[in-house]
């Protein structure tokens, strides 16, 4: 929490580092919290809280799971939808429902191995065998390369906990395992072959594609490794910030990532350890190791006490199980990173594996005098505007862009420019709100001459020119907003030739910033079509080297 605040002190950008990356949020106050939420939890809870939490964690994870199937079979209620035949369930992208389900598998296979009872067929031991499939299969249809290599080590982890916790069922255990992995080699083999439509690679060609050093997703992480590797001497004590590494990555990811992903925004490492040591820098990454290996070295030692009763003995098998998912988890993230909808289980998984094992117990309730309630009183009207500024204008801007976006899709532009206009208005500090709006109203704009040949009058083009400057202040290094931006001004070129310079210098900031953007190349393409020869020439300078590619 310490490097937390001190990197923002000294980020390199303090609005992402106070109010998060779009769709990321991982900001200074969300980091502070995940502190908080582990110290009130270790503080406040009791080892039979944990369990509870824990059946309430897998009646979720059913739910998630369930849905996951169901959208890979082509049902999807809410129409959350896939990405690229991927199942999302809840959690909006296949990675991050990755790897919270393999954080959270051991626990159901946990559950099932501790089931006791006279009839092996035992409702709540065929319960928790169900629960588990259901998790694999949700893990599987989500291709996420990086929890498929986590769950050989998950279940490493939780082999060896359990037995060092003396709770494994010797060898009918390992036939339990061994039934297991058949299991699941079957729902391998059943994904990569039964495929519903829509979806066009099995498993094997994602595993293949993965081993593949040389294109896809591989490639481009490799050079986004190497980019981060090379940031991070450059700051090394602090880092750049929490969460503002997207103006970083726009101005030192290579021409030969760029190709490959030429209209990518990075906002992140794709490895966790990376992410932690260039956003908080050497300080930062030193903490968050050692909060892990110090959890990972009491626990080890805890799992070897003997002397507990049935009770004990129970939560003992639970701890044992969280820390077998939480090793599942880390190295899971070492293949994407860290998000505000997991990443609150991941120390949540560590303050309950921490009740679970008896290495923290609450203390009792004490009594506060009268003058304790004084500072919190005195203090809550503070707490109210900081909630107004950084948690509920956020929420609301974040609502009213999604309703644009949908309306956007339903056709209804007029709708999603009033949806834009209030979400940029509520938030003021995101770019992206401001560069959608200019964006609608540019496409209404286009349309409008399209349909009758005039021209958009002087109220649309100033509103349009404001947004977009609006944008640039809070987002100088994102080439699609110039990209965008010199597409209206050569748009207006085409009657006032007074736009032409703008134009030419707007998508001349764009190339500089990534070369490789089609529509960069169109739009000047466009503009030296009704340019001057004096103008012609210097805009087919601005593109020389690469249009050719």
């Amino acid at each position: 929490m310490f490097a937390a605040l001190a990197a923002t002190v000294l980020s390199t950008d303090y609005r992402l580092s106070i109010f998060g990356h779009y769709k990321r949020y991982e900001d200074v106050f969300t980091l502070l919290i995940y502190g908080l939420l582990y110290f009130v939890a270790t503080n406040n809870l009791t080892g039979a809280d944990a369990r509870r939490l824990i059946t309430i964690w897998l009646a979720s994870a059913g739910l998630v799971s369930a849905y996951a199937v169901s959208q890979y079979a082509g049902f999807d209620l809410v129409t959350t939808s896939v990405v690229d035949g991927r199942a999302i369930s809840t959690l909006g992208n296949p990675v991050f429902l990755g790897s919270w389900l393999v954080m959270t598998l051991p626990l159901a296979v946990g559950r099932w191995l501790q089931t006791q009872g006279p009839s092996r067929l035992r409702p709540t031991r065929v319960g928790y065998l169900a629960l588990s499939l259901l998790i694999l299969a949700a893990i599987v249809v989500s291709f996420s390369r990086g929890a498929w290599l986590a769950l050989p080590v998950s279940a490493i982890g939780l082999t060896l906990t359990r037995r060092r916790a003396g709770v494994a069922a010797g060898g009918r255990e390992g036939l339990a395992w061994l039934a297991l992995g058949v299991m699941v080699f079957s729902l391998f083999a059943v994904v990569n072959f039964v495929r519903p439509i829509g979806v066009g690679h099995g498993v094997a060609e994602r595993v293949a594609a993965g081993v593949d050093l040389s294109r896809g997703t591989t490639k481009t992480r490799l050079l986004l490794w190497q980019t981060t590797l090379a940031g991070i001497p450059e700051r090394p004590l602090l880092g750049f910030g929490p969460d503002a590494l997207g103006p970083v990555y726009d101005l030192s990811l290579s021409a030969e990532y760029r190709e490959l992903e030429p209209t990518a925004r990075i906002d992140k490492a794709h490895n966790e350890f990376l992410n932690v040591a260039i956003t908080t820098g050497l300080v930062g990454l030193f903490a968050y190791l050692a909060v892990i290996l110090l959890f990972f070295q009491a626990a080890w030692s805890s799992l070897a006490e003997r002397d507990i009763d049935q009770a004990d003995r129970q939560l003992k098998a639970e701890g044992a199980a969280l820390t077998a998912g939480i090793l599942g988890y880390l190295t899971a993230v070492q293949f994407s990173f860290s998000q505000v909808e997991v990443s609150v289980f991941f120390w949540l998984a560590l303050a309950l594996a921490m009740l679970a094992l008896g290495l923290v117990r609450p203390s009792g309730e004490r009594p506060v005098a009268w003058f304790g309630w004084f500072i919190p009183l005195l203090l809550a009207p503070v707490l109210l505007v900081w909630l107004v500024a950084f948690a509920w204008n956020p929420v609301a801007a974040d609502y009213h862009f999604k309703k644009g976006v949908v309306a956007e899709d339903k056709g209804d532009y007029q709708r999603a420019a009033a949806e834009f206009r209030i979400a940029a208005r509520t938030s003021g500090v995101r770019g992206l709100y401001y560069s959608r709006l200019g964006r609608r109203l540019q496409l209404d704009a286009f349309e409008a001459v399209q349909a009758d040949g005039r021209m958009p009058d002087k109220e649309l083009i100033e509103e349009i020119l404001r947004a977009y400057g609006a944008a640039e202040r809070l987002e100088p290094t994102n080439a699609l907003l110039y990209t965008g931006l010199g597409g209206f001004y050569t748009f207006l070129s085409r009657t006032d030739p007074r736009f032409a310079e703008p134009a030419a210098l707007a998508l001349e900031r764009s190339l500089d910033l990534n070369a490789y953007i089609p529509q960069t190349h169109v739009n000047l393409g466009v503009l030296q079509t009704q340019g001057g020869p004096g103008r012609r020439r210097r805009i087919i300078q601005a593109g020389a080297g690469v249009g050719s590619r």
